[in-house]
């Protein structure tokens, strides 16, 4: 995952989920990184599981940097 790619890297987020995520200023990698989960759930579609996944996600890539 490259950690300035765009939310649709991440399992579970589909094109209008990403877009819901981009209207709430999540626009990369990095973003979901310095996120909370709250801050992710206020995206349309996006539940607190889904957001647990991807904040797991950004945090193996940046780990293996």
């Amino acid at each position: 995952m490259r950690k300035d790619g765009t939310p649709t890297q991440f399992d579970g987020v589909s094109y209008a989920r990403a877009v819901a995520l981009q209207e709430v200023g999540i626009w990369s990698v990095e973003d979901v990184y310095e996120a909370d989960v709250k801050e992710l759930m206020q995206a349309e579609g996006i539940g607190d599981e889904l957001a647990r996944d991807m904040k797991n996600q950004a945090d193996r890539a940046f780990r293996n940097e």
